[in-house]
């Protein structure tokens, strides 16, 4: 990957931007790939995995908002 990924401010919230960034590095050895690590970024802080885990709330984020925004 030569370039560096662009993360609109009006899409892309500090807190996900950083997880993305940590997620994609371009230093394969430097990223964050386990599943246990994500779920404790600053961005998903407020998810109650438990509910999630027992399929008993629903998803924490709205879809429909990155769909229309990629879609422009």
């Amino acid at each position: 990957m030569q370039q560096d990924i662009e993360y609109p401010e009006e899409v892309f919230e500090p807190e996900l931007k950083q997880l993305l960034q940590k997620m994609l590095h371009k230093n394969p050895s430097k990223r964050i790939c386990s599943f246990e690590e994500i779920k404790k970024s600053a961005w998903l802080k407020d998810v109650d995995w438990a509910k999630i885990s027992s399929k008993n709330t629903k998803p924490p984020l709205n879809l429909d908002l990155y769909a229309n925004y990629i879609h422009k």
